[in-house]
């Protein structure tokens, strides 16, 4: 991934060292990546990361049905 000073346009692989530019010292600096790259890289949920997110809601809405509306 290569990062670029917006303002003299140096560009180098790694990342800058101390988050500013080497060759003029500004801090505005971004990363060549789009944004619609990194939402592509976004970890999407296992059966078993459902399952578990599912149980756990269910577990929670019993015991508050439990706690507050069973007589």
């Amino acid at each position: 991934m290569a990062y670029i000073c917006q303002d003299c346009t140096y560009k180098a692989n790694k990342r800058f060292p101390e988050g500013r530019c080497p060759a003029c010292g500004s801090f505005n600096i971004r990363s060549d990546r789009s944004k619609e790259d990194v939402k592509q890289e976004k970890d999407k949920k296992t059966p078993l990361e459902i399952f578990i997110m599912v149980l756990v809601w269910g577990v929670l809405i019993w015991g508050v049905w439990d706690r507050y509306f069973s007589g």
